[in-house]
């Protein structure tokens, strides 16, 4: 063989090795993304239950929306702590890198007699920084009063 043929090869092998090499970078990343996807996901799940298990959907006057004071119905551009009130007290982890926003709504006309008004829509977002850009997880569900 002459040598121009073993440069072309070894050029070749080292494109391939490069190539596999990326492939695992890509792998690792995307396995980290998803798991701070399903973390989210869960921490989202656990708000929802908690305020399913603790009425809070219906915890403002007269057992209507709760406003903003509460702690369950945040303006649209709030990041607060998960065990931020009413979560507090070892309910949701202190300390993490989630942040959430909760927001609550009638699904009813007001009108007497309507079955929507015993309704209510929770929208529950889990945010995250991820490589400088933030990121978030959105879940609805809907609580019945009890």
């Amino acid at each position: 063989m002459s040598q121009i043929e073993v440069l072309v090869a070894m050029a070749v092998l080292t494109i391939g090795i490069l190539a596999v090499c990326s492939v695992f970078a890509m792998g690792l990343r995307a396995e980290g993304q998803g798991g701070r996807i399903t973390e989210a996901t869960n921490y989202a799940r656990q708000l929802i239950d908690l305020m399913r298990v603790n009425n809070k959907a219906f915890s403002g006057t007269n057992g209507g929306v709760p406003d903003s004071s509460s702690g369950v119905n945040d303006g649209a551009s709030t990041r607060a702590a998960l065990d931020a009130p009413p979560f507090g007290n070892g309910l949701m982890p202190a300390g993490t890198l989630y942040r959430r926003n909760i927001q609550v709504k009638t699904t009813g006309s007001g009108a007497t007699g309507d079955y929507r008004n015993d309704l209510r829509q929770i929208t529950v977002t889990v945010y995250w920084t991820d490589h400088g850009s933030e990121r978030g997880i959105t879940l609805l569900a809907l609580a019945r009063r009890p």
